[in-house]
């Protein structure tokens, strides 16, 4: 994932996502996680290799709004 850089969470804090980057190849990645019906966070969301940070965070803050509408199923556990 990289060196995480900043960390996000919706009011609730049932959906949290961070912005990390890498050292080698200095690329953006990102991951987004949602509790479960359990109140586990599961990773519902990865984005990998991007060019800049501003490209990143377009592409997170679609995937944050996306991950507080989706069904929990889509959720993989994050043990």
């Amino acid at each position: 994932m990289g060196a995480q850089v900043e960390w996000f969470a919706n009011r609730a804090e049932n959906v949290i996502g961070t912005i990390a980057l890498t050292k080698v190849g200095r690329s953006w990645n990102y991951a987004i996680l949602r509790r479960n019906k359990l109140g586990n966070f599961q990773v519902c969301d990865i984005g990998q290799n991007f060019f800049s940070f501003k490209q990143t965070m377009v592409q997170f803050i679609n995937a944050m709004a996306a991950a507080r509408k989706d069904r929990q199923e889509n959720c993989s556990s994050s043990d």
